[in-house]
């Protein structure tokens, strides 16, 4: 329990602390003055300020952010520019092995995100007709779009002389050990290549060849267009690490490799809003966007593919897209609600053309059980033992 003061202790604090308080308090009028301004005359409280809007403004003023990206890259301009060293040249080739830059699959799944949102919009537009409409929608839709986009990948990449028929349909519903993308070689491509470290793979190639290029300079390579039946495997790999998409690639990398350089405290503040600085030299050279050819060697960015055939069922398809498609099936029929049968029409004065309801002659409150004689109403006949007189008493048996 807590402890409980008697009235001689409280008189006690009263005399040994209060009083001698009091005391100085009237004898020292500046002390009294401090104390009541302390407590009562406070100054107004500062203003209401949101945590975000104080957290923000102070960011702005921390070191890293407190100047823009731009500033920062022309003030360390001198330190971007030198040559990559050994060590960079070496984080660079194992960052873009990576990411599988020079793997058949890698590139696959880039261009088919970009087929994928060319479906969409041709599934939007007014160029489509209803079989179309039918071809592409949901669920079975997506699954034929899986076939499609192979079959406009296949075309391009046919064209440009780089198509391996043994690669498989990604995405189809039999599933083949060969549509696996990860698993995907180059035609030209054997077991006996080189690692990504060493100096003959064809990363390391394309990092050497920029090693000697000024800080954002780029060097388009003589027209090449598309590779040769009777290619080498030399000048495949050549063909590859010298595509628009390549390169790009190579040049973001390699300037987050010369980026680092830079003390992290004096980064800047990045906008992103705007575009970074690779992009930026990318549109100064009019290379943008990257894909498989440059200005010089045809149409950039080269032009879509045609998918008003879908209408018509005109697109051509392999065998193995064939087959892929015509396991898929037809489209599911939509699923009606369930029918009921309807219930009789007939009314109380016997129109309607629907008989009356028959009912039961007696209610299904009233009992038709015949009660025994002597058990009526849940009670039963008895005699007392002693006066020989019958009775009735509850026996709680019902009828």
């Amino acid at each position: 329990m807590p402890q409980s003061f008697g009235l001689s202790q409280l008189q006690n604090a009263i005399t040994t602390r209060a009083l001698p308080t009091l005391e100085q308090l009237a004898t020292n009028p500046n002390r009294l003055d401090n104390s009541l301004n302390h407590r009562f005359e406070r100054d107004d409280p500062p203003p209401y300020a949101s945590s975000s809007e104080s957290e923000s403004e102070e960011a702005l003023h921390h070191p890293v952010l407190a100047r823009a990206q731009e500033v920062v890259l022309e003030q360390f301009r001198d330190l971007l520019c030198k040559p990559l060293n050994d060590n960079e040249i070496r984080s660079l080739v194992s960052t873009l092995d990576g990411i599988g830059i020079y793997t058949p699959g890698g590139r696959y799944i880039v261009e088919v995100k970009q087929e994928h949102d060319l479906l969409d919009r041709f599934y939007s537009s007014a160029n489509i007709n209803a079989h179309a409409h039918d071809l592409l929608k949901f669920p079975k839709g997506y699954q034929r779009r899986d076939v499609i986009i192979r079959r406009n990948i296949r075309k391009r990449w046919q064209r440009l002389g780089i198509w391996n028929p043994d690669w498989g349909v990604p995405g189809r519903v039999n599933r083949q050990p060969n549509d696996n993308v990860r698993t995907w070689k180059w035609k030209w491509q054997s077991t006996a290549d080189p690692p990504s470290s060493d100096p003959r793979h064809p990363i390391s190639r394309a990092v050497q060849l920029r090693r000697n290029l000024g800080y954002g300079e780029c060097a388009p390579p003589p027209p090449r267009s598309h590779l040769r039946d009777d290619s080498s495997a030399s000048e495949a790999e050549s063909f590859i690490i010298s595509r628009p998409w390549f390169i790009w690639e190579v040049e973001k990398f390699e300037f987050m490799e010369r980026e680092d350089r830079i003390p992290v405290e004096q980064r800047g503040r990045p906008n992103p809003d705007g575009d970074d600085q690779v992009v930026k030299w990318w549109k100064e050279r009019g290379h943008w966007r990257p894909g498989w050819k440059w200005p010089h060697e045809g149409p950039s960015p080269e032009p879509e593919e045609d998918l008003t055939p879908l209408n018509t069922d005109d697109l051509d398809f392999t065998p193995s897209e064939a087959d892929a498609l015509e396991a898929i099936g037809p489209n599911s029929p939509p699923k009606l609600p369930p029918q009921r049968d309807s219930p009789p029409k007939w009314n109380l004065f016997g129109g309607g053309g629907g008989a009356a309801p028959q009912f039961a002659a007696t209610s299904p409150w009233t009992s038709t059980q015949t009660v025994p004689a002597g058990r009526a109403c849940g009670y039963t006949t008895a005699q007392h033992k002693d006066s020989r007189k019958e009775y009735q008493t509850f026996t709680g048996d019902r009828p």
